[in-house]
């Protein structure tokens, strides 16, 4: 039996497409977590391979809400990254559900992807944008255009399913977890203006405010982001999609959550591991 603030955030989740749970860490937890991460030697690699970051992806805190969002058995495939960067890459809305071309209205996407952000966003930039409500939206470009008037190539999509959700900045402080829907349309290192730091602009206008204009951002900008699904037609499409990208061979190479000891720990919390992506790699399979 889910209790009601479980159910309540089910509910957001479901109307907007992503929630944001305050507090879910101590702020030395988070400051212990940021120095493990400047330390690194390196960064590739999936959490679960990185010993001095396991126990934050398997810790109950966490789990207990993407399960709560998802089902008690949830699938973990290595989809996972630490990042500690000093500079901003371009900004700009997209979604991470990769070969997805669904009707968003009329399917689910069961997976989820969770981002632990290591230094405050709520009154810097450097945050997380979103569109509410988008992960049941489609871009309005060129294909799904075509996709609305002649139905080609991946199927129709109906017209109601083009629609913009309102842009948001989320209020990151250090210890919250934010967790959104895979089809969700959303862009990191936001903007936030001095005078008017609640205004959420286009990421691409953002792209090009000068820095005195803007609050400043805590550099290096670290961050801990993780994907887990449902068993789904959905769910295989991304692993394989993840698995052969010619951009993740690196990190299938430095990956090793197969290890005995961590399959055991993933099984007693009831999370199911597929290797796909660390199978192609010790294949010798060719990236293109």
């Amino acid at each position: 039996m889910k209790s009601e603030a479980e159910k309540k955030l089910i509910q957001a989740f479901q109307k907007d497409g992503y929630v944001l749970i305050r507090g879910v860490f101590g702020l030395e937890e988070i400051s212990d977590l940021r120095n493990k991460v400047s330390k690194l030697d390196s960064r590739e690699g999936d959490i679960l391979s990185h010993d001095s970051l396991r126990h934050i992806l398997l810790d109950g805190r966490v789990l207990s809400h993407v399960k709560n969002l998802l089902a008690d058995r949830i699938v973990y495939c290595g989809d996972s990254t630490v990042n500690f960067l000093d500079g901003v890459g371009f900004r700009f809305f997209h979604q991470d559900s990769t070969d997805d071309f669904e009707d968003p209205i009329a399917t689910e996407c069961p997976i989820v992807r969770l981002g632990i952000y290591l230094q405050d966003h709520a009154k810097h930039s450097g945050g997380l944008k979103v569109r509410r409500g988008s992960h049941r939206h489609v871009y309005l470009g060129p294909v799904n255009i075509r996709r609305l008037l002649t139905g080609k190539p991946n199927g129709p999509l109906p017209q109601k399913a083009f629609r913009l959700g309102k842009g948001v900045n989320l209020d990151i402080e250090p210890g919250d977890l934010a967790i959104w829907n895979l089809r969700t349309w959303h862009t990191g290192n936001a903007v936030r203006l001095k005078w008017f730091p609640n205004l959420c602009l286009s990421p691409r206008l953002e792209n090009y405010i000068p820095a005195w204009m803007a609050l400043p951002d805590i550099r290096p900008r670290g961050a801990l982001f993780a994907t887990f699904g449902l068993p789904s037609a959905r769910l295989e499409t991304y692993i394989k999609e993840r698995a052969t990208h010619f951009s993740n061979e690196a990190h299938w190479k430095a990956s090793r959550f197969d290890d005995s000891s961590i399959a055991a720990e993933c099984a007693e919390k009831n999370i199911e591991l597929r290797f796909d992506g660390l199978t192609l790699s010790r294949s010798g399979y060719k990236y293109s």
